[in-house]
């Protein structure tokens, strides 16, 4: 635009549009007399996808969790895009933090341009130069000399055309004469051998060009995976912007980070995070030995442990069931029958004082054992009153021979 700028500031506007992203250079130049002015200024724009979570800080293993994803524009407007969703333990990207960046750094040149205006203007050329009257016997001398230059040019001309009449086929007689002598012609007319195709450089005869080196067949592509709790990359939010997924947590204990990454038809680009922490009430430990010897009679201890300590006496049931097989059993399976699994079942009750956070139950001892194989230990422990909760430990046992003497 051609502008007249008044004394003093003059504002300008211009709207920023879609060809505009990441960033735009505005410009300003004038002239004032002889002197050129120029300023500029770049101004970032962007098109931002706001996306928004929505889910619990906290859950129990294994349970399910619901999450909500509002996407909007910079304006607050929903808007239609996809999604990715992924589920990682914090504890990973501890040692493996993120290197990609935003989804905006890859789609947009990095994320920056480096816009510019080369401008560039006559109207500061000045020349002060000092000039002096020639004397008229120089310009006399250089009007002879160019003269005679023309002259002896015309004699030349006049010359050469009386040699060629003159010795018009002397060449061809005296050709074998100075072939034999290796002399020059003296009429000067012999052409000079033409350089031999492989000493000219840089042409199509003998230029040397380096070729590149093949490729390597079978080169491997090297990567690794990055193991996540869960991971969904096809998530697409309605007409109101919101999508909304249910998650199976895992059966873990541990602080997970929730990353949302999207993107739209008119390349929005935005992504978020969040924290979730899976964590129980209530954790049941049973303490049972690795291994057993046939012939021993254990005495299990199942413990229970609390997030928070109760203000009143709690109820707490626990159960233990012992799976394995007898000797008498193991000697029908080994004949082919089909063998059910021996259980036993102990049950008990404890209370909770208030204020405490860990209550421990031994229960009754096994009879003796005689499995092949091994034991497989189920440990359950629950809360009753007004804030129920439930906790269970499996475990597997290895049941070993006794030596003879």
């Amino acid at each position: 635009r051609i502008l007249t700028l008044e004394p003093g500031v003059t504002e300008l506007s211009f709207t920023a549009n879609v060809r505009h992203v990441p960033d735009v250079l505005v410009s300003i130049s004038a002239i004032r007399g002889n002197e050129f002015h120029e300023r500029s200024a770049t101004f970032l724009v962007t098109r931002p996808l706001e996306l928004r979570v929505e889910a619990p800080s906290a859950v129990s293993p294994g349970d399910t969790m619901e999450v909500v994803i509002h996407a909007s524009d910079g304006l607050g407007q929903p808007v239609q895009g996809e999604i990715s969703l992924a589920l990682v333990d914090q504890a990973l990207l501890r040692a493996f933090p993120h290197s990609m960046g935003g989804l905006a750094n890859h789609f947009t040149i990095q994320g920056k341009r480096t816009p510019a205006f080369v401008t560039g203007t006559s109207s500061t050329f000045h020349y002060d130069a000092a000039t002096e009257d020639i004397d008229a016997a120089i310009l006399a001398e250089g009007r002879r000399k160019s003269a005679k230059a023309e002259l002896d040019a015309m004699r030349d001309g006049i010359a050469g055309d009386l040699d060629d009449s003159m010795f018009e086929g002397a060449e061809e007689m005296l050709e074998p004469v100075m072939r034999s002598a290796a002399m020059p012609s003296p009429l000067g007319l012999a052409q000079a051998p033409s350089p031999s195709p492989k000493a000219q450089r840089g042409g199509r005869f003998g230029a040397s060009r380096k070729k590149r080196s093949p490729a390597p067949q079978g080169a491997a592509e090297v990567g690794f995976d990055t193991p996540t709790a869960y991971w969904n990359a096809s998530v697409e939010t309605d007409a109101q912007g919101t999508a909304r997924i249910t998650i199976p947590m895992p059966m873990l204990e541990a602080a997970w980070q929730l990353d949302v990454a999207g993107v739209t038809k008119d390349h929005r680009f935005g992504s978020t995070s969040s924290k979730v922490v899976t964590s129980a009430p209530i954790v049941a430990v049973l303490g049972a030995p690795a291994y057993l010897f046939e012939g021993d009679e254990p005495a299990l201890r199942g413990e229970i442990i609390l997030d928070a300590a109760r203000s009143t006496d709690v109820q707490v049931e626990f159960e233990l069931r012992v799976a394995g097989l007898s000797a008498a059993d193991s000697d029908q399976k080994g004949s082919g029958a089909t063998v059910e699994p021996r259980q036993s079942i102990q049950r008990g009750s404890a209370v909770l004082p208030a204020g405490s956070t860990r209550l421990s139950y031994t229960f009754d001892k096994l009879p003796p054992i005689a499995a092949e194989g091994g034991l497989e230990l189920e440990f359950k422990a629950s809360l009753m009153g007004s804030e129920p909760a439930a906790a269970r430990d499996t475990r597997g046992c290895i049941v070993r021979p006794r030596a003879t003497s």
